[in-house]
């Protein structure tokens, strides 16, 4: 990596009263602060389409169109808690992709307390995954 690392974990997974497992704030944030930042791993267009047979396809995030076929995507895994991080159209924090860098970063919309749930929009793909 160019000078990016990965921040840890300052974040942790628990139960959550919205669905399953969640991402929760450890610690407190402002808005527009990076709560974590994790390593991704970049799976190829022909990769994606055997992990969307899996329960693997909840976790991956999409990147772009393939150039060599529009019909795929390239996509990733997040290798870091914010994999666990729950939809809300009214997110309390977004997210940041570095593929340079093989980064992707969580940044906080509002000011996060200790043990606050953290909730990102899933945006166009959340039909396809919820």
């Amino acid at each position: 990596m160019r000078g990016i690392h990965a921040t840890g974990m300052t974040t942790y997974i628990a139960q959550s009263h919205i669905h399953g497992w969640g991402a929760f704030a450890q610690g407190g944030y402002d808005a527009g602060e990076t709560v974590e930042t994790n390593p991704i791993m970049i799976l190829r267009p022909d990769e994606v389409s055997s992990v969307l047979h899996t329960e693997l396809k909840r976790y991956i995030f999409y990147l772009k169109d393939s150039e060599a076929d529009p019909d795929s995507c390239y996509a990733f895994v997040a290798m870091g808690n914010v994999s666990f991080c729950n939809h809300a159209e009214d997110a309390n924090c977004h997210f940041d992709i570095d593929e340079d860098n093989g980064v992707i970063r969580l940044v906080a919309l509002k000011s996060l307390i200790d043990g606050t749930e953290i909730f990102i929009d899933y945006g166009v793909y959340a039909r396809d995954i919820i």
